[in-house]
C-alpha cells in the first residue's frame, strides 16, 4: 500500500506540474493581456474631399516619425502609409496605428510584444494585420480591426497572406475579401474581412506558385486583385517564366491572365482602372479587361523601384527612366528614344500621359527623377528629391495632366531617397499633401 501511495503521489505531482506548465504557457507566456497593447477611439472623423493643396508655398501642418523595426525576418523592416476616411494609417514591423489626417492626433493603435507585423491590408471599413512570433514563423495570426475605431473584429491563427510586398508590407484585398494562401503557395483563398471565414478557394494553374518575398509582387483594389506567379515551363524547371493573374476578389474568379518575359518577381501597381506591371524587361499597362494598351521596353526602364504612375481622367501618367525604347501601344507612335535621345541625362526621367482607350501618347517631356506621384482634384503632384541641382530642399511639381504644364513649389523638408526606412510616398486629400520620406537615425535603425 505504501508503494501505491508513493506512486499515486508522484503521478499526481507530475500531473500538477504539467497542468501548471500548460496554464502558465496559455495564460501567462502566450496571454493576450500582456502581449498586446491596443488602444481604440470613439471620436468621429469626417472624410476628406478629394482635392490637394493649391499652387503656392507649402508649410508643414504636422509630422510624425516612425522607427523601422528590425525583426527576426530579414527584409520586412519598411514603413508604409495610407490616407483614407479622414485618417492616416501607418504600418511597420512594430504594429499598426491610425492618426487624424487633419491634425496628426493619435486615434487607435495595435502592437504585440515579441511579435512582428509582416503584412497588412485594408478593404472597405476594415484593416487586417498579419503578425508572426519573433523566432517562430510557424506561429502566426491575422487580426481584423474596424478602420475608424480600431476595435478588434476577429482573429485567426491558421491563415497566411498571399504575396506580401516587402516594400509596403501590403497584400491584396478588395470588396471585403482578403487573399490568403496555403503553405506551398499553390492555392489562393478568399477570407471574409467581416467574419474571418473562408468564402472561396482557387487552385493556381499547374506548375505555378505565388512569388514570396518580392519587392511588390501583388496589389489590389476593391474590384480587382493581381498577383505575380512563378510558373515552370514545359520541361519542368526549364523555361520558367513569371505570369500575372488578375481575379475578382469577391468570388475568386479569374478575370484575365498574361505571360511576362522575365523569371523574376514582377512589380505590380493597381490604379483605378489600370494595372501597371514591371518585370525587369519592360513596364506594361493593362486595362481592366487585360488589354495591354502601352509598354515601355528596357531592362532599366523602372530601375530598382516600380515606376511611379497615377490615373488622371482618361489618362495614365507615368514616369520612367529614358533608357528604354519608348512607348508602344494601340496607335502609339510618339514614343521616346534611348538615353541619348534629346540629350537626356542619366539622372533625369521621362513623364508621359497615355490615353487608356487608344494607347496614344498625349504628351511626353523630360522631368526630374520624381520619386513619387499622387493625384487629386484633376491634378498630379510629383515629388522631386531636390528643388534644383544647387538647392537642397525637395520640391513638389503640380502637373496638369491635360498638357503637362508644371508649377513648382519648394517642399519644407530635404530628403535622401537612398536612406532605408520607407520608399518615398505621396498622397493628397482635403486640401493637404502628405509625404513620407526616409529619415536618418542612429544606426543600425532608420526611421520614416
Amino acid at each position: 500500500m505504501g508503494r501505491v501511495r508513493v506512486t499515486l503521489g508522484l503521478l499526481s505531482g507530475a500531473v500538477a506540474v504539467a497542468l501548471c506548465v500548460v496554464l502558465v504557457d496559455t495564460y501567462v507566456l502566450r496571454a493576450e493581456w500582456w502581449q498586446v497593447r491596443h488602444t481604440v477611439t470613439g471620436e468621429p472623423v469626417a472624410p476628406q474631399s478629394g482635392v490637394g493643396p493649391p499652387p503656392g508655398p507649402l508649410a508643414v501642418s504636422w509630422e510624425h516619425s516612425t522607427r523601422t523595426h528590425r525583426g527576426s525576418v530579414a527584409g520586412y523592416d519598411g514603413v508604409a502609409y495610407q490616407v483614407a476616411q479622414g485618417q492616416v494609417v501607418t504600418a511597420s514591423g512594430h504594429g499598426i496605428e491610425a492618426r487624424d489626417a487633419r491634425t496628426g492626433g493619435a486615434r487607435w493603435s495595435y502592437r504585440r510584444a515579441g511579435w512582428s507585423l509582416l503584412g497588412w491590408t485594408s478593404t472597405g471599413s476594415r484593416v487586417v494585420a498579419y503578425f508572426e512570433r519573433d523566432g517562430d514563423r510557424g506561429e502566426r495570426t491575422l487580426v481584423a480591426f474596424d478602420a475608424l475605431s480600431g476595435g478588434q473584429l476577429w482573429r485567426r491563427a491558421d491563415e497566411r497572406p498571399a504575396a506580401v510586398s516587402r516594400t509596403t508590407l501590403r497584400w491584396p484585398a478588395g470588396s471585403d475579401v482578403l487573399l490568403t494562401a496555403d503553405e506551398g503557395r499553390r492555392t489562393l483563398f478568399g477570407v471574409s474581412a467581416v467574419t474571418g471565414n473562408r468564402v472561396w478557394r482557387l487552385a493556381l494553374p499547374r506548375g505555378c506558385r505565388l512569388f514570396e518575398g518580392g519587392a511588390h509582387p501583388s496589389d489590389g483594389r476593391e474590384g480587382l486583385a493581381a498577383v505575380g506567379l512563378r510558373c515552370a515551363g514545359p520541361g519542368g524547371g526549364k523555361g520558367r517564366r513569371s505570369r500575372l493573374l488578375a481575379l475578382d476578389p469577391t468570388k475568386g474568379l479569374v478575370r484575365w491572365e498574361r505571360g511576362l518575359d522575365s523569371r523574376e518577381s514582377p512589380e505590380v501597381s493597381m490604379l483605378d482602372g489600370v494595372t501597371l506591371v514591371s518585370d525587369g524587361t519592360a513596364l506594361r499597362a493593362f486595362d481592366d479587361g487585360g488589354r495591354q494598351f502601352a509598354v515601355w521596353k528596357g531592362d532599366g526602364v523602372c530601375g530598382d523601384l516600380m515606376c511611379p504612375g497615377v490615373l488622371a481622367p482618361g489618362r495614365l501618367v507615368v514616369v520612367y527612366h529614358p533608357d528604354g525604347t519608348g512607348t508602344e501601344g494601340a496607335g502609339a507612335g510618339t514614343g521616346t528614344g534611348g538615353a541619348g535621345a534629346g540629350g537626356v541625362a542619366a539622372e533625369e526621367a521621362r513623364m508621359e500621359a497615355v490615353d487608356v482607350r487608344s494607347g496614344r501618347v498625349g504628351w511626353s517631356r523630360d522631368v526630374p527623377a520624381y520619386t513619387a506621384l499622387a493625384q487629386a482634384g484633376g491634378q498630379v503632384f510629383a515629388l522631386r528629391p531636390r528643388l534644383s541641382e544647387r538647392l537642397l530642399p525637395a520640391g513638389v511639381d503640380i502637373v496638369e495632366p491635360g498638357d503637362g504644364s508644371t508649377t513648382t513649389a519648394p517642399a519644407p523638408f530635404s530628403m535622401d531617397p537612398d536612406l532605408p526606412g520607407v520608399r518615398p510616398w505621396l498622397a493628397a486629400a482635403g486640401g493637404l499633401l502628405y509625404a513620407a520620406l526616409p529619415q536618418a537615425a542612429p544606426r543600425p535603425d532608420g526611421a520614416a
